[in-house]
């Protein structure tokens, strides 16, 4: 682990509330185009902010100057902030969960050259180019982060804590009858660049099965539009859980008036529907994005939002917890040091049960089933419209013909309310970022899932 400064001497003996973040994010990127170098870059973003809480206000400041006189300054300005803007406010005590933690895994991983990431993407590309001609354009990406953190609060809270994250994503196209087509995919996790290198043989199956994916695809016909039985794959079933629903249930958007300001503890889903955002550990492993405490200090816990089809909880932050009368939940979260720090989500999935994948294709006789998703967007009703780029027509409880790109979209509360049937392949998805006012790190999760919804045609 780096170096950090002696940021607990500063939390000592002040008057008001104060947490203070010293945060660096390292991160390298490599990208080529059909064997041609378009992308190089690695980035280092240091420094350290501080934010106090008196008369019911926030006050924050943050400099990139790691030094014990820019502590003291943004300290200073911090304080002052929050009196500039509190003069005539009565002090709120917020709620606390304080904890203290160590986590350094990235000591575990050895570190690797720029130039080490740019040949392991060339003998991909050599791979891809001798053995599928038909590919008329390849883009291969290697991005790496490493998230440094040290926080201390003055309610008694200690953070020292790394994290790195490596990703291999690739991208496909080819042309048939004069009409492009294109499908992506990744691969990656905790860890860094030796960590994809062990798993190189799993890399080029992905190569393969996307590969193959894409010929189907161009071979595929346009869905039939209209409200359908579907059987949506985990991928798409994790960003439902996250797009559609977990930004509905942030407390800062549940004050903001979502559509889930008024569901609490009523059924907003099938029963067969259970909904949680881990904090760290789901299933007795490590998460993708595992959070022990948070960046305003507060223990990290483990929050079911939807129980047996029953909305349950909201996620929070010490504001928000107290503004709903709530429990904390460890979900505030900064992306940079000099972002103060938001409700996020961290690991959002929706639990497997018992069903196999094959039987819920065989339960279908007309319908389809929805594997990939290149994005989409979603509201603070639940109202969500995802891009499908991987799908198969199900015809008899037989999977058919492929389906070129096309669109799911609906309510997301009400499809969940149509699910009778949960699968048992549960996949955690953690290659993107969530783009809530400051990009960060989240994961998604899920089982197949048999539902309706409406999915269109050409």
């Amino acid at each position: 682990m780096r170096e950090f400064i002696d940021i607990s001497y500063f939390i000592r003996n002040v008057p008001y509330y104060l947490e203070i973040r010293e945060q660096s994010l390292h991160s390298s990127s490599v990208s080529i185009m059909n064997n041609d170098v378009i992308g190089n870059s690695e980035i280092k973003i240091s420094g350290i902010s501080a934010r106090s809480f008196l008369g019911g206000k926030w006050g924050f400041a943050s400099s990139c100057q790691l030094s014990e006189n820019s502590l003291k300054t943004i300290i200073d300005k911090a304080i002052g902030n929050a009196k500039l803007i509190s003069r005539q406010m009565n002090n709120i005590n917020l709620p606390s969960n304080p904890a203290s933690f160590d986590f350094d895994i990235s000591k575990n991983y050895r570190d690797d050259k720029q130039s080490d990431f740019l040949n392991f993407l060339f003998e991909l590309e050599a791979y891809i180019k001798n053995k599928y001609p038909l590919i008329k354009s390849r883009t291969l990406n290697f991005h790496q982060a490493i998230s440094y953190k040290n926080l201390v609060t003055s309610d008694g809270s200690y953070l020292l804590y790394s994290l790195p994250r490596a990703f291999l994503s690739l991208n496909f196209s080819i042309e048939k009858n004069g009409e492009p087509y294109e499908l992506s995919d990744s691969f990656g996790g905790i860890g860094k660049f030796c960590t994809i290198l062990l798993q190189k043989e799993k890399i080029y199956e992905l190569i393969d099965s996307t590969y193959l994916s894409l010929i189907k695809k161009s071979e595929g016909v346009y869905a039939e539009p209209g409200l359908k039985e579907l059987l949506l794959g985990p991928e798409v079933t994790g960003n439902l859980a996250h797009e559609a629903i977990g930004h509905t249930v942030e407390a800062d958007i549940v004050l903001g008036g979502s559509i889930a300001k008024d569901f609490m503890n009523k059924i907003v889903a099938s029963e067969q529907i259970t909904l949680v955002d881990f904090s760290n550990k789901a299933f007795s492993d490590l998460c993708p994005v595992p959070i022990f405490i948070d960046d305003e200090g507060t223990s990290a816990v483990d929050v079911t939002i939807i129980e047996n089809g029953i909305l349950k909880s909201y996620l929070s932050s010490k504001q928000t917890a107290h503004d709903l009368n709530i429990p904390l939940t460890g979900n505030a979260r900064a992306n940079l040091f000099c972002d103060e720090p938001i409700v996020r989500m961290r690991n959002t999935a929706i639990l497997p049960k018992e069903n196999k994948l094959e039987d819920m294709i065989s339960s279908i006789d007309d319908g389809y089933y929805l594997i990939k998703t290149s994005g989409g967007e979603a509201d603070t009703n639940g109202e969500f419209m995802f891009e499908i780029d991987c799908g198969y027509k199900i015809k008899n409880g037989k999977i058919s013909s492929p389906i070129k790109d096309t669109i799911v979209l609906g309510n997301a509360f009400e499809v969940l309310k149509s699910v009778d049937m949960v699968g048992d392949d549960f996949k955690w998805d953690s290659s993107g970022y969530c783009g809530k006012k400051q990009p960060i790190s989240v994961s998604v999760g899920g089982p197949s899932i048999r539902c309706k919804a409406i999915i269109g045609g050409r």
